[in-house]
């Protein structure tokens, strides 16, 4: 594979379908990553590192505490499809990863 790729990302269409997809699956997990990581940008590393502890709220907006390259910790607002998604994946629990594997861990 050479270097650089001439493909930037998604198309429009691919993109569109790729959450539709994740929110009709059986795996509640699938819709909440899909969200973080083509919603807010997320890198997989911190979708997948993200607690239930990182979940907030400041100034009136939901917000996830995401620990970034670097050490870096940041809050992002949470627009309401993405907290909705998250807030399905985690249902009753209080602590613990956002996203679990089919293990439940």
């Amino acid at each position: 594979m050479p270097t650089d790729s001439p493909t930037l990302g998604l198309g429009h269409l691919q993109f569109e379908a790729l959450p539709t997809t994740a929110r009709l699956s059986a795996n509640r997990n699938d819709f909440a990553l899909i969200a973080m990581l083509g919603l807010l940008g997320l890198r997989i590393f911190e979708a997948c590192g993200a607690n239930i502890a990182d979940l907030g709220e400041e100034h009136g907006h939901r917000v996830l505490k995401v620990h970034g390259k670097g050490d870096k910790i940041v809050l992002v607002p949470l627009p309401p499809a993405v907290a909705r998604a998250i807030e399905h994946t985690v249902g009753n629990r209080e602590h613990g990863p956002v996203l679990r594997n089919t293990l439940g861990r």
